[in-house]
């Protein structure tokens, strides 16, 4: 049965990779055991190369997944089997259109072609409950596309997930075609009114489900509508809505003395570009707004034109902001209490509440009398100093469980923030909470930097019983995904530098000629 329904071919090698690390991760069976019992028997012998899927012909990989009996298992290799024909079904088309393209066509491109793209664009849309809109064909360059913005507020849920509760969307002449708030469908934890402006109350009588929004947009998303939106993905993700057409505000646009990856805010980019304020300081988002502002900031960039550079200026950074530290990609495993005692105790340090979420990382801030003081810490903190994707210095930090060495893989990133006009980690945005829950006054008596939780059983163990095939399954999936394509990123840091290296090489033997010129003339 499964084998009727699955067909393989060659070029489907990469997303059979990805299928068998899922496989592996959650030891799926298929009707010859899992994975390595599969190539047990097939070839009666196993090595750590010939046990990488990636090391193995596509017809063995595709031999594997047809063992698949369980029709959940059989149904989500079908689901990823579109999703992946769909993705390349659309670079295909992007890369076609790049000599025939009309101006707003052009601005879709540029958000395709953007570093960040792959890994903020790659939706696990292959999951249930997500919508999905049809390609279609192409249109002629004729720039009759028609374009609608969209702006989202989301809240804090129980789970330490977000849902959305509230939807705006604007055509190109502004006017309001969706402007509705939405029910959580999970019990909402921090309904973060200082940002949305939205409180429970305000929720009471409202009965638009996500289902709802989903289907006004699917009448809204033709075929040839392009959806804009400043960092858009954060929207759609939210939505479970994945459109292919997109033009993302923080892409399009090209920045003096930044590198390519840089991101403004909406708030900086309407400040430069439409030399107006997007809203007071310290004032709550208006979705609407934030709507109109994306669109506005996509016409006047038609006007503009595509490869117009922008400066955006130099930063100007708060003492408030200067006086934190930002802490990403924290690990599930690691709690508050692990992330105070990586600064030394001579500091008095908060640490704002973050959420802890299953196979996802977090993010939060460590909060310091001064500036100075978050510097100090910054420096004398123990880790490898490094760049962000920005060009940032930060350090990465290693969490050390007494008399294990395996310890040593879990590690969160710290930097400085010396920036603000980006789509940079602010309260704000990532929701933190304003009142840190723990707090070290420096004459506290704090324990040395050794994490107290057990590694192989929090962050390496893996999941011994059948997978949940609605959640578990899934998020690991995105997990492999994400691994995937974030290495379009590093292939093309990779490509930069390689090119500089060339250049300087070219510069050295230039020198070298020079001075072996010098030598001869003058007789040395």
């Amino acid at each position: 049965m499964a084998e009727e329904k699955m067909d393989f071919r060659a070029e489907d090698k990469e997303i059979l990779v990805k299928i068998v690390k899922l496989a592996q991760a959650y030891q799926i069976k298929g009707a010859k055991g899992d994975w390595k019992e599969f190539l047990r028997v097939r070839d009666g012998k196993l090595g750590s190369s010939l046990n990488d899927p990636s090391k193995r012909s596509w017809d063995v990989l595709a031999d594997f997944v047809k063992t698949f009996t369980a029709e959940e298992d059989v149904e989500l290799v079908i689901r990823l089997l579109k999703w992946n024909k769909r993705s390349k079904s659309w670079q295909s088309r992007m890369k076609r259109v790049l000599d025939k393209a009309s101006p707003k066509q052009e601005l879709v491109l540029l958000t395709f072609q953007h570093p960040k793209f792959s890994k903020c664009y790659t939706f696990p849309s292959y999951q249930k409950g997500w919508l999905t809109t049809k390609l279609g064909k192409l249109p002629e360059a004729s720039g009759a596309e028609t374009m609608i913005a969209i702006d989202c507020e989301m809240v804090q849920c129980e789970d330490g997930t977000k849902e959305v509760v509230k939807v705006c969307v604007v055509n190109e002449n502004l006017e309001t075609l969706v402007d509705s708030l939405v029910k959580p469908s999970k019990h909402v934890v921090d309904y973060m009114t200082s940002i949305t402006g939205v409180t429970s109350e305000d929720l009471d009588d409202v009965t638009c489900s996500l289902q709802d929004i989903q289907k006004t947009l699917k009448r809204l998303l033709k075929k040839e509508t392009i959806l804009v939106g400043h960092s858009l993905f954060n929207d759609l993700q939210a939505l479970r809505v994945d459109h292919a057409r997109v033009i993302d505000t923080a892409f399009i646009f090209r920045y003096l003395n930044k590198p390519t990856c840089y991101s403004p805010s909406l708030s900086k980019l309407c400040k430069v570009v439409l030399g107006c304020d997007l809203r007071e300081e310290g004032k709550s988002h208006v979705c609407l707004d934030d709507a109109i502002a994306a669109m506005r900031l996509t016409l006047a960039k038609l006007e503009l034109g595509v490869n117009d550079p922008i400066d955006m200026g130099e930063s100007e950074v708060s003492e408030a902001d200067l006086s934190k530290l930002y802490i990403h990609n924290i690990p599930g495993c690691i709690s508050m209490e692990d992330l105070m005692n990586l600064f030394p105790k001579e500091y008095s340090v908060e640490i704002q509440e973050f959420s802890r979420i299953k196979n996802k990382s977090s993010t939060t801030f460590a909060i310091f009398k001064s500036s100075e003081d978050a510097n100090g810490a910054f420096e004398i903190l123990n880790g490898i100093l490094e760049k962000d994707s920005y060009g940032h210095p930060q350090k990465r930090v290693w969490f050390h469980k007494r008399g294990s060495k395996k310890g040593a893989n879990i590690n969160v990133r710290v930097r400085k923030m010396n920036v603000v006009d980006e789509e940079a980690p602010t309260s704000q945005l990532h929701g933190c909470s304003i009142d840190p829950i723990v707090t070290r006054n420096t004459s506290s008596d704090i324990s040395n930097n050794i994490s107290k939780y057990d590694t192989e059983e929090t962050f390496h163990k893996q999941k011994k019983t059948k997978y949940d095939k609605n959640t578990n399954q899934e998020n690991m999936m995105q997990n492999v995904l994400e691994k995937e394509c974030n290495g379009c990123i590093h292939l093309e840091e990779k490509e930069r530098l390689k090119k500089e290296l060339e250049q300087r090489n070219a510069e050295i033997k230039s020198l070298q000629r020079i001075v072996a010129a010098l030598t001869r003339k003058h007789g040395l």
